[in-house]
């Protein structure tokens, strides 16, 4: 993508510098800057113009090598500057923020504010600076870089949406809005106002350009993490220990799987960490089922116990009924056998015979 701009607009400051201090619309791929530090300022543009390819797209790697590279000045005076940069390039417009300072991207077409550098978030891990390549600029969108961060960024797109001003007259109605923002050091802020007139080509590059900005440590964790994830598969499949007669796994509930690196910025390693818990969660659940089953089965075989206790205590109780029965009948013939028998009847004296007459 290559974008042609319109003459830029300044607003100078009584303290903070605009590097380069001339008008660089004419240049194929301008470099602009505001900055608090006059010797780093020139440190830096002087490398990026002299030292960068600009023909190919600017990475954040590109930008922390510029910036080590004016690490060579103090270490002291570069991080406590403010540092607001555009550097025009075949990806786009590569913008980076370091700092009380602050890059707007403002869309006359859409009426919005496309970027904003005050609503990036810091890597630490990959970049000095919040950073961002622009490869959505259309012609009409305005690119600002202002030394100071607390102004009111819905006026300024209000002047920069105005169709009935030319670019001057918006430049002077920011100076008013500007006039009681002060820097750190208590001056005016320093503004550098891109109209982009043209956009050429496509910012996506078929030489697989973008691969400059992919740090070498994020495909490291990527790769640890798709280690981790095979490791996992394999001990569920193949150990032995972990699964039961039935195919059930036995893995511990109270046992996790921490792949978590040092810090999570690759969007990649959270797919794959988000892989690994539901393939834990899986492993959860078949135990869970399993114990379930376990259950059901002791379940079972307590009924089961508990029916033929009935049983037998039944057939005791039968038992226990016959016997006494038994017992009856003995006691009922042996008091039969015992009682005395019948005494024959005693002989009844003979009636004395009657006198004859």
């Amino acid at each position: 993508m290559k974008l042609k701009i319109y003459s830029p607009q300044f607003i100078n400051s009584d303290h903070d510098v605009i590097v380069p201090a001339d008008d660089q619309s004419m240049s194929e791929y301008p470099v602009y800057m505001v900055c608090d530090d006059s010797v780093v300022a020139s440190e830096l543009y002087n490398y990026i113009t002299s030292s960068l390819d600009l023909e190919k797209p600017i990475t954040g790697e590109d930008f922390n090598d510029a910036l080590d590279h004016a690490l060579n000045t103090p270490e002291h005076r570069v991080k406590r500057c403010n540092l607001a940069l555009a550097v025009y390039n075949r990806g786009g417009c590569f913008v980076a923020q370091m700092g009380k300072t602050r890059v707007l991207q403002v869309s006359m077409s859409t009426q919005e504010i496309e970027y904003d550098s005050r609503a990036q978030v810091l890597d630490i891990y990959s970049s000095k600076a919040k950073v961002e390549l622009i490869k959505e600029a259309k012609p009409d969108d305005y690119i600002l870089l202002c030394s100071a961060e607390n102004f009111d960024e819905k006026a300024v797109r209000k002047v920069l949406c105005q169709e009935d001003k030319d670019d001057h007259a918006k430049i002077s109605e920011i100076k008013k809005l500007l006039s009681n923002v002060k820097t750190e050091g208590g001056c005016t802020p320093a503004v550098v106002l891109n109209h982009i007139e043209q956009a050429t080509g496509s910012g996506v590059s078929l030489n697989f350009d973008f691969l400059n900005g992919f740090k070498v440590k994020y495909l490291l964790y990527v790769l640890a993490a798709v280690v981790v994830v095979l490791l996992v598969v394999w001990g569920v499949k193949a150990l032995p220990g972990l699964f039961n007669s039935d195919g059930v796994s036995t893995v511990n509930q109270e046992v996790s799987i921490s792949t978590t690196p040092s810090h999570d910025a690759d969007v990649t390693y959270v797919r794959d960490s988000l892989l690994i818990k539901a393939e834990q969660d899986s492993l959860k659940a078949v135990a869970a089922k399993a114990d379930s089953i376990k259950r059901a089965q002791k379940a079972k075989a307590d009924s089961i116990k508990a029916v033929n206790a009935k049983k037998r205590a039944e057939a005791d109780s039968k038992k226990s009924q016959a016997a006494e029965e038994d017992v009856k009948v003995v006691h009922s013939e042996s008091s039969s056998e015992s009682k005395p028998a019948e005494q024959p009847a005693a002989p009844q004296p003979a009636a004395p015979a009657s006198k004859p007459e």
